[in-house]
């Protein structure tokens, strides 16, 4: 009976040296070895396999399959991912066993089905990087990758061409976010020229992950989409919204979404604000690591927000209240479930408010007052050098802060332009 098993291998280079300077292997063999299985989940891992019995780690060379034609062994290069050579092993074992009771088979598509190569990406076992990825990252990139998936409507991963991802921008910055069953009650939101751009680069991260291709190429270059985000104007709050909005607020949201106004926070800074960190005594709010929660800064560094006279009595006297009602409770937040864990319904909170309001809840975000702040700070005559620190930009990154002069600019143009016409009477 002819030989039907199929057997997964990886070409590795044995007994050279790596070279750092010119990350090239020195001297040594390329032979072929089983990979090697983790005990504690029983998994293969994508760099890892037995030489002479003994586990090695070789990120250099392909996988591929080992299977027989009558009775000649044959090999096939795969690739450099263990899952896609494990899927091309199955296929292969199924052909040869229709073979083995007389049936025609024809030769599987060597193509990889997106599907699984999706898969493959988002699994610690292969793909080292996505294993040191945050909950939130890891689920960012599978709802981005398989929305992608969804529109493009393509079976392979090798039929992927440029045009799918300008089409997917496009269809991006048209299409409203469907919310999904679970809060299927949730408001459609309105995504930006901006959103679209992230969820391509993590496309393009994806692709180049499975082709194994260096950084900077891929299906297309992000400067091809750069002049369009530098050019996406951030949405502000107008006077009448932020009436309304406050006007609906209870006296505890209030507070928060003003504070959210007047210190330009992120969500996840004011999540984890601590108490220690606001010196009420001279108006500061300090941003930085909080251990105690595990939230980092989105520049891992600390800056300093002054807090201006009526925020700091109002946040004096919540934290007289708070002290109060805790009473002695463990925790350090300054907003703050009742537990006293990190309040995570923010962006929900917002939205209730909105429609309470009798406004478009889609229009309504946390991220938005943040720029409604930076326009209001440029508006006032500040430096954009200044309002980088206020925001907590990296110092290399002015596009992100000079985004909000745009909106300030529109709006001083338009008042100037105003009063301009009135002087000259028509």
């Amino acid at each position: 009976m002819a030989n039907r098993k199929v057997a997964v291998y990886k070409q590795v280079r044995v007994g050279g040296v790596w070279d750092a300077g010119k990350r090239e292997w020195q001297g040594g063999v390329w032979v072929k070895c089983p990979p090697w299985v983790n005990p504690s989940n029983n998994k293969p891992e994508n760099d890892k396999v037995l030489v002479r019995g003994k586990m090695e780690v070789h990120p250099e060379g392909d996988w591929g399959i080992f299977f027989y034609e009558g009775t000649k062994r044959r090999w096939k290069k795969i690739g450099p991912k263990y899952n896609l050579a494990k899927n091309a092993a199955d296929i292969k074992e199924l052909a040869l066993r229709g073979l083995s009771v007389g049936l025609k088979v024809e030769e599987a598509d060597e193509k990889t089905l997106l599907k699984t190569a999706i898969a493959s990406f988002l699994d610690p076992a292969t793909n080292r990087p996505s294993a040191k990825w945050r909950p939130k990252t890891l689920a960012l990139f599978t709802y981005d990758l398989e929305e992608f998936r969804r529109f493009v409507k393509k079976q392979y991963v090798e039929d992927l061409t440029s045009d799918d991802l300008h089409n997917f921008v496009d269809w991006i910055v048209r299409t409203p976010e469907q919310s999904d069953r679970e809060h299927a009650h949730k408001t459609r939101k309105l995504r930006t020229q901006r959103t679209a751009v992230n969820k391509v680069a993590e496309v393009n991260q994806f692709y180049r992950w499975f082709m194994d291709l260096p950084p900077g190429k891929g299906l297309v270059k992000m400067e091809e989409f750069r002049d369009d985000d530098e050019n996406d104007e951030p949405i502000i709050f107008q006077t009448e919204e932020l009436e309304k909005f406050f006007a609906a607020c209870k006296p505890a949201e209030h507070l928060l979404f003003t504070t959210f106004l007047r210190t330009g926070l992120r969500k996840g800074e004011m999540m984890n604000l601590a108490w220690r960190w606001v010196d009420l005594r001279y108006g500061i709010i300090t941003v930085r690591n909080n251990k105690t929660t595990g939230h980092k800064t989105k520049t891992g560094k600390s800056r300093t927000i002054p807090i201006l006279p009526d925020l700091l009595l109002r946040l004096t006297a919540h934290k007289e209240a708070a002290t109060k009602l805790n009473q002695g409770a463990d925790t350090d937040l300054v907003f703050c479930t009742r537990s006293g864990k990190p309040n995570d319904k923010m962006w929900d909170l917002c939205k209730k408010i909105a429609k309470r309001s009798g406004q478009d809840p889609s229009i309504f975000f946390v991220h938005r007052f943040r720029a409604t702040y930076a326009t209001n700070c440029l508006r006032g005559g500040m430096d954009v050098k200044s309002v980088q620190v206020l925001l907590g930009h990296s110092h290399k990154d002015f596009t992100s802060t000079s985004r909000y002069l745009a909106a300030a600019v529109t709006g001083d143009l338009k008042e100037r332009f105003i009063a301009a016409q009135a002087k000259a009477g028509y």
